[in-house]
Formats: structure tokens, sequence, C-alpha cells
């Protein structure tokens, strides 16, 4: 059914007082686009005009758009809801096992160190151009990569350390276990005294997330 067929039945004049035509009966097929199609030609035309065709409506038809508006939604909203949610827990629940465990225990090249020769201070290394795979949609992640030591008696290795974060750039782990493995390897390298080690990760899907890992626990 077109939109002539709804002009023919009434819908069309709601605007223009034709409060003795009778109002279609919408299917839950047809709810969606009449109604979409309706106020779209309704708006733009008013537009067009200079003049709302739905403000000089009389309360009668008024109170019938009003009706038949409620009659749309009610009939098509739920349906999309309903959609939405069945959407999202088919989403949710193609998540394993293997995917929130990927990437924890992957070969990544050594970190090598040398021997320190002062106590009591402090190491800061920025990596800002980290890269990781998110092992569920195969899409990239970004990251500032802080990692903060006390050392003991080894000091990391620079060039080694950067080969190992490059390591990252193809390997599908999630953000959340990417930062607690390379804690969890600079501890293993260096022993240090403490460390942490901190991925602020650049925003996808409009959210950011900073994960802080923390060594002794």
């Amino acid at each position: 059914m077109t939109l002539d067929s709804y002009e023919i039945m009434g819908i069309g004049t709601l605007g223009r007082g034709g409060a003795g035509t009778p109002l279609p009966v919408f299917d839950n097929t047809m709810a969606s686009s009449a109604c979409k199609q309706f106020f779209f030609n309704e708006i733009q035309t008013a537009v067009c005009s200079g003049a709302s065709r739905l403000g000089q409506a009389s309360v009668f038809n008024r109170l019938r758009l009003a009706g038949l508006l409620f009659t749309c939604i009610s009939r098509w909203a739920p349906q999309r809801l309903c959609r939405r949610s069945n959407c999202y827990n088919a989403a949710m629940a193609e998540y394993t096992e293997e995917h929130a465990r990927s990437g924890i225990g992957a070969p990544l090249p050594a970190i090598e160190t040398w021997p320190n020769q002062y106590p009591g201070y402090t190491i800061t290394i920025e990596f800002p151009e980290f890269t990781s795979v998110c092992p569920k949609t195969g899409l990239p992640d970004f990251a500032n990569v802080v990692i903060e030591y006390l050392p003991d008696k080894l000091c990391l290795e620079m060039k080694s350390l950067k080969v190992y974060l490059l390591g990252y750039r193809n390997l599908g782990i999630f953000t959340e276990n990417a930062v607690n493995r390379i804690l969890e390897d600079v501890v293993a390298a260096c022993r240090p005294v403490s460390a942490t080690v901190t991925g602020k990760f650049t925003a996808r899907g409009g959210m950011s997330s900073t994960i802080v890992a923390c060594w002794p626990k």
C-alpha cells in the first residue's frame, strides 16, 4: 500500500481538517514504514509552505493524530527493542574462553637486562606507539604504555624492550591482559623492588580505557 492510498483513506487530511475521514487499520508490517513516510512528508510540506499544517489541525484531528502515533509506536518500538536485545545477547554469547585467554601464553621476544649500579631510584619508560589486536573483532587497539619500576640488581635494556613491545602488534590479546602480561614479563626479567604498568588506550566506539597493573600485588 502506497502513501497515495493513505491520502485517500484520510491520513493526509489530518492537518487540513478532514475530521470525517476514517483512519486506516495498521498491522505490524505497515506501522513502521507508513508512520515514517507520513510524518516525513507532513514536516517537509510544512517547511516548504512556511506554515505548520499540523499546527492548524482541529482539536479533534490532533487527538486522532496522537492516537495514530501511539498505535505506530506501540506496535513498532517493542519489536525493534526486542530485535536489538536479541542481537546484543547473541553477540555477547560469542565471547569464549579462547578469546579470554588469547595471547597470554604466546611467545614474544625476550627482554634483556644489564647490572644496576645505583640503589633507590625510579625508572619511567613511555611507549606511545603500542598496538595490539582485539582477539574477538580483529580490530587494532592503540595505547600509550608507561612502565615505571624501582630497580634492584637489574635494569631493563631499552632496545630489547622495544622489540618486545612491538611483538604485540599482530598479537590477539585483550587490552587488560596485555597490560598484565607486560607487568609479568618485566618482573620476570629484572625482579624489581616494585613496578607499575599503565596502558592508556585510545577511544574506540566512543569509550577509552586506562588499565593499571602493579607489583607486588
